[in-house]
């Protein structure tokens, strides 16, 4: 859950600004030569990434970037640790958890608590709670058969967690005690979410599936059973204002396609292909555009009413692993290490 800043952008109209400079052919050979290389260096990204990714703090797979409420920080998470990016350049803070995997963070509906979740793999699964923002340790819970893979805050004292134990925990965090415990997948489970109205929760992992609960008694609604591959993301759009369409949830598949349903009604109404396994999906925060991040290192862009994509972004990097946005930048984690910038208001035309 974020705090967005009253300045937005329209994610529909994001184009990066890709205009160079003239040349001028009155200028010597070498000249000429020297600005044409200067123009490649520009068009492959390298210096565009120097002043615009954020500060790397390892190597290690970039499982997770998150947001701070306001938007103005950034959480990162990896083998290497967690880590609060105040802004880019700037050398980031280490938050100590002690953890040998962190997969997830994420920040509670009243955006002043931070969860940080993962652990040992094989082993024991650990969420820890942080107060936001001094991150003053609050609480830690350690009763997974296996690494915890995704955590969703259903309300200020429930986070539903995913293990690749195969279970789903709904954990009483003032408590410490788990209210309900789901054993329906067959495989590890990789990824939930949470829709809008907090009614519907829906989960997916190895076994190819997608279990839609409902949050009031935990009871299994539907199995959407369409994907051929695993599902590694989930995401539900952001709720819009007098809208009358069901709720909408986008899949990301190792089967090289992103899925749209309506899970409510147990509907697939999208299939959107890919060259290559899609490893993460995320909307942006007026649900009017969708982007995937796959395993060639491309950002794609999916516009919400087309079965097609709408704009490729080669960050030039490993596989993409993670997405977060806000409302002035969407930011992608990947497999070596690198938290990068896709897009934001310095390149962009409005």
């Amino acid at each position: 859950v974020h705090a967005r800043p009253a300045t937005r952008f329209d994610c529909t109209r994001m184009q990066c600004d890709c205009r160079m400079p003239r040349l001028n052919t009155c200028q010597p050979n070498r000249s000429l030569v020297i600005r044409v290389l200067a123009i490649l260096f520009l068009v492959n990204g390298s210096l565009q990434s120097q002043e615009t990714d954020w500060a790397r703090v390892g190597r290690a797979v970039m499982a997770a970037v998150e947001f701070s409420p306001d938007g103005k920080s950034l959480i990162s998470a990896s083998q290497d640790g967690v880590f609060r990016h105040a802004k880019r350049g700037d050398v980031p803070v280490k938050i100590g958890v002690g953890l040998d995997n962190v997969n997830v963070v994420a920040f509670s509906p009243r955006q002043d608590v931070l969860a940080i979740a993962g652990g040992s793999v094989g082993e024991t699964g650990t969420i820890h709670l942080r107060s936001w923002p001094d991150l003053e340790e609050i609480y830690t819970y350690t009763g997974y058969r296996d690494v915890i893979t995704d955590i969703v805050w259903l309300n200020e004292e429930t986070i539903v967690a995913a293990s690749a134990d195969h279970s789903i925990g709904v954990l009483n965090v003032k408590h410490g005690t788990i209210q309900k415990k789901i054993e329906e997948h067959s495989g590890p489970v990789l990824t939930l979410a949470l829709s809008p109205d907090g009614k519907l929760l829906c989960s997916a992992g190895v076994d190819q599936t997608i279990r839609v609960w409902d949050t009031s008694n935990w009871s299994l609604v539907r199995t959407l059973n369409n994907h051929l591959g695993t599902v590694h993301d989930l995401a539900f759009r952001p709720a819009r204002a007098a809208e009358s369409t069901p709720t909408m949830l986008a899949s990301a598949s190792e089967d090289e396609t992103v899925r749209i349903w309506y899970p409510a009604i147990g509907r697939m109404v999208r299939i959107i292909r890919h060259p290559v396994a899609v490893t993460c999906t995320e909307f942006c925060p007026d649900g009017s555009m969708l982007y995937s991040g796959s395993k060639d290192g491309c950002v794609r862009f999916l516009e919400g009413q087309r079965q097609a994509i709408a704009r490729t972004v080669d960050l030039e990097s490993g596989w993409i692993m993670s997405l977060a946005t806000s409302d002035t930048e969407v930011v992608a984690g990947t497999a070596d290490g690198k938290i990068k910038t896709v897009c934001d208001h310095k390149n962009l035309e409005r």
